[in-house]
């Protein structure tokens, strides 16, 4: 007798857990762009109904073959036997793989849509097992959350019904989803240069892996070039490969310290995925995690491994920046306050390289919760918990490096036996031995041990010295000769570890070829961070072949390395010899602009794709700016300025864009150039503003006012008029801010600037609202929505009307206030634009509230929250649970409007919203006083009155004081 098909539902089950495992086996086959793109592909062929794709989405489908993975996916759900290897290959041979960077860049916007559209039937796919676990895994899933399961608990024991599964789709949308604050949030994997060679560090590398624990702070001191960055990447390739890792204390900051037998992780670190991010329920590390690739992460830091050097970057604010946004938050306006919002909770690894130029180590190590820090230091001073002193190689060892770096195909033979005591120990054996019958020839013992100490058995020194050997073909002897009569022969065995560096550079920069030393120089005016050939070409002006001779030829003097695409200097003393010592052209130097500058404009030009691939240039063109300052080619400079200051500004690196303004300015003032000097002046109005520093904005706008009005620029002096006002409403000064919109709303119709007149038209209509003159913002509404729809604006137009349902809101009208909501929904949602629809669905909640319809203002708010995710609006997200706590707890539903409150506090917390925080706090300390739980009420809103302390919010710090003494009076 024949089986019985299986059921849809079967089928649909079978065919998920077939996507789980192509994506396992592509995975773990290492193949990275496959793996990015088929969990793209999987995530439309096994999470989504294809008819419910937007119209956006149907062209991604086609480019991804859908149709091809889809007859894999059936294949394997139908049990064929195919091997990971022959899955990984159809796989691969499906996807358009010339096109990874095209799609790539989109895949978390697609994910993020996808999931949004079918997100109940991912959660089920967390939860469901074709076997007889299904319903009760179900029900101990869904026995904390509120709502009576009895009625389908007893069949849910056996198997799952369509109509079963109607009921738990409703439990899950009602319950469920609104807790679903956020996706995993990536975990970054930041790895420090690993040396070309590591020997000799055993006692250092066993010290250093027994301290690193959580919370725990060490750092590795010793002079530059003994190889400090060296061994933390080398321990960090040991903590990667660590099957059981030390326990240590769940909580504080005690640790290190080893718990009782049978506590710990055990075997590994489980981290639940999100489907088309992993597999199954949960998976075993290693995992392509963070910023690529890699081998997974340290599963004594299971929160991730950052990576910062403060090498050329010495700002403490920097590093904290680029954390929170490994982590992806906002660092502006504080980038301390992301980076403790960052890492609150987690157990990570920060790695802090060359802590003797940090500006503020002391404000990143505050911010660090549970991680553990790793710091390597110049300077004993940086030492902090546990400190590691990372001393010269023992001579055998050195030996071995030198002996390695000048013979690099061939084994390492013992030197020459010199009387001693004791003679050497045999070294390890290692890799990659010569043939038998090409011996290298004996290795000259004596002066090879003189070179090792002439240098001060300095690591990077002995690289230097093995690659100089290596590539002339030179005796040990001979270049002993040279070392001796050399500077370093007069000074003791200390200074030469200090001193050797420069003394080895210069020799071998003396051997390079033109092309070697001019690139080696434009290295120098680069960051200390990988970078491509292209701009290398530019600047030499050679073809990228030529320049990849060029890079070459450092590499093989140990100046350079390639460890994958692009090229970075070997160690921060080579980049400070290569920046400090070898000059660059002005021609070099200004065909370097120019191509960075072309780079800029062209990239721009495409939005989010050229942004992104603009990002790892950044380091490169900031470090570039001053250099061309500093040669004075401030024409190039300032056009450069122009290329990139929007760019940085509209991806939110204001501190960055603030740097590169201000080489704009001083190039612009040594041109003589008003206009610009005007222009730069008014953008660092517009950085300083992103940062919260109002009082800097005005005066940069001040400056920028006066010298339009100077030139008699009528349009640019409107312009920014209308921003000086709009920082003074951020300080409260509202009469001073109406003051200069009607100054900027005169010379708008003086030139007839009609999208200006009516942006100062809604300006002052927002800040006659802040003064409570209700009526007379509704008049300035109104005039400002008749320029918008005169001129076709309809983004001003939503605009306008949303503004104008909020004044309306204000005065009771609340039927007109939906009316005009209605409208402005009408417009976001023609236009596409996306977040102006959350907003007012948000208004239009709270409207629906007013008139106590709460059940209808739960559907705006659900609505508008479900936009906000869509969009990826964390801030706006957190808004709308909050509003939704408050819906329900006008419903009596206190608990559900605690869940809600607490939802919206984790992501205002993650966010860095501190006013948000204050809010949802504020909240639930009232929620949690009606359910009778005064001392949790009283820490509830103890926290919210800090948390307004901290922002500066003294009205609602006066609430949050007023109701807390109130609270604390009734608890007796």
């Amino acid at each position: 007798m024949d089986a019985p098909d299986p059921s849809p539902l079967d089928f649909d089950l079978r065919l998920r857990l077939a996507a789980d495992r192509v994506l396992r086996a592509v995975t773990l086959r290492r193949q990275a762009k496959v793996a990015v793109l088929a969990s793209a592909a999987l995530s439309i062929v096994a999470a989504v109904q294809p008819g419910l794709l937007p119209p956006d989405l149907i062209v991604l489908k086609d480019l991804l073959n859908v149709g091809a993975i889809s007859s894999l996916l059936q294949d394997v759900a139908a049990g064929d036997k195919l091997t990971d290897e022959q899955i990984a290959a159809r796989m691969a041979a499906t996807l358009p793989l010339n096109r990874l960077d095209e799609l790539a860049i989109g895949q978390r916007d697609l994910l993020r849509a996808l999931t949004s559209q079918d997100t109940w039937r991912q959660q089920m796919l967390r939860l469901q097992k074709e076997d007889i676990e299904t319903g009760a895994r179900l029900l101990a899933a869904f026995a904390p959350l509120p709502g009576d399961l009895a009625a389908i608990q007893a069949s849910l024991a056996q198997t799952a019904t369509r109509e079963q599964l109607d009921d738990l789709t409703r439990l899950i949308k009602e319950h469920v989803l609104p807790l679903q604050t956020q996706r995993v949030p990536p975990v970054p994997l930041q790895l420090p240069p690993a040396a070309t060679h590591f020997t000799g560090r055993a006692p250092e590398l066993a010290a250093l892996l027994a301290a690193l624990q959580p919370g725990r702070i060490v750092t590795l001191y010793g002079p530059g070039g003994i190889g400090k960055t060296a061994l933390s990447a080398e321990a960090l390739r040991a903590l990667l490969a660590e099957q059981n890792p030390p326990p240590t204390p769940p909580e504080g900051r005690g640790a290190g310290l080893p718990l009782p037998p049978g506590e710990g992780w055990g075997e590994g670190v489980r981290l639940p995925l999100p489907l088309g991010e992993g597999w199954g329920e949960g998976v075993r590390l290693p995992l392509p995690l963070g910023e690529g690739w890699g081998e997974g992460l340290p599963p004594r830091f299971p929160g991730g491994v950052l990576f910062h050097t403060f090498y050329g970057r010495p700002a403490a604010a920097e590093a904290a920046a680029d954390f929170a946004r490994a982590y992806g938050l906002d660092p502006n306006p504080d980038p301390f306050a992301a980076l403790g919002a960052a890492l609150r909770g987690r157990v990570a690894l920060l790695i802090l390289d060359g802590a003797e130029e940090a500006d503020d180590l002391h404000q990143l190590l505050a911010r660090r919760d549970r991680c553990g820090v790793l710091i390597t230091s110049r300077k004993r001073a940086d030492v902090v918990d546990v400190g590691i002193e990372v001393e010269r190689l023992p001579l055998d060892k050195a030996l071995e490096l030198l002996w390695v770096m000048a013979h690099p195909a061939g084994p390492f033979l013992g030197p020459d036996p010199l009387a001693a005591p004791e003679p050497l120990p045999a070294p390890d054996p290692l890799p990659n031995p010569l043939p038998e019958g090409e011996g290298a020839g004996p290795w000259e013992g004596e002066a090879a041990r003189e070179i090792c100490e002439l240098v001060g058995n300095l690591p990077l020194a002995l690289r230097l010295a093995g690659a100089y050997l290596f590539q002339h073909d030179e005796k040990p002897a001979e270049y002993r000769a040279w070392l001796r009569a050399s500077t370093l022969a007069a000074l003791d065995f200390g200074q030469r570890r200090d001193k050797s560096v420069p003394v080895l550079m210069a020799k071998s920069v003396a051997q390079l070829s033109d092309a070697g030393r001019a690139a080696l120089g434009v290295a120098g005016c680069l960051a200390l961070t990988p970078f491509d050939v292209a701009p290398m070409a530019a600047a030499l002006a050679v073809d990228e072949r030529a320049a990849r001779r060029a890079l070459g030829e450092l590499v093989n003097y140990e100046l350079l390395r390639r460890p994958a695409e692009r090229y970075e200097t070997t160690h921060a003393l080579v980049y400070a010899y290569a920046r400090d010592r070898l000059p660059v052209e002005p021609p070099a130097l200004r065909r370097l602009g120019a191509y960075y500058n072309s780079l800029a404009r062209t990239e721009s030009a495409k939005g989010l794709p050229g942004y992104q691939r603009l990002d790892p240039e950044r380091g490169h063109i900031l470090a570039l700016l001053p250099r061309l300052a500093a040669a004075g080619e401030w024409a190039t400079a300032n056009r450069l300025v122009w290329a990139v200051h929007s760019w940085l500004g509209i991806q939110g690196y204001p501190r960055d864009r603030i740097g590169a303004l201000e080489v704009g300015l001083a190039a612009a003032q040594a041109l003589n150039d008003q206009y610009d000097q005007a222009a730069h002046l008014g953008h660092l109005g517009n950085a300083y503003a992103d940062l919260g520093q109002v009082a800097r904005a005005i005066g940069q706008y001040d400056e920028a006012l006066e010298i339009y009005r100077e030139i008699g620029d009528r349009h640019n002096e409107g312009v920014w008029l209308g921003n000086l006002g709009l920082a003074y409403a951020d300080l409260g000064q509202v009469e001073r801010a109406i003051e200069l919109y009607e100054a900027a709303l005169a010379v708008a119709r003086e030139i007839g600037d009609r999208r200006g007149e009516g942006q100062r038209l809604g300006n002052l209509g927002i800040a006659y609202r802040n003064l409570g003159q209700v009526e007379r913002a509704i008049e300035l509404y109104e005039a400002a929505l008749a320029v918008a729809r005169e001129i076709g604006d309809r983004r001003g137009e939503g605009a306008d009307l949303g503004n104008m349902g909020n004044a309306y809101a204000d005065l009771g009208q609340v039927e007109r206030a939906i009316e005009v909501y209605e409208a402005a929904l009408a417009v976001a949602r023609e236009i596409g634009d996306r977040r102006g629809e959350g907003n007012h669905l948000g208004n239009l909640g709270n409207a629906y509230l007013d008139l106590g319809q709460v059940e209808r203002a739960i559907e705006q708010y659900e609505a508008a929250l479900a936009v906000a995710r869509e969009i990826g609006d964390r801030r706006g997200e957190g808004n709308r649970l909050g509003n939704l706590g408050i819906a329900y707890r006008n419903l009596g539903q206190v608990e559900r409007a605690i869940e809600l409150y607490e939802a919206a506090l984790a992501v205002a917390r993650e966010v860095g919203d501190r006013r948000g925080e204050g809010n949802h706090l504020y909240n639930r300390a009232l929620a949690l006083e009606k359910l009778a739980r005064p001392d949790q009420a009283i820490e509830s809103m103890a926290a919210a009155l800090a948390a307004y302390e901290s922002i500066d919010a003294p009205t609602m710090a006066a609430k949050a004081r007023e109701e807390l003494a109130r609270l604390r009076g009734a608890a007796g």
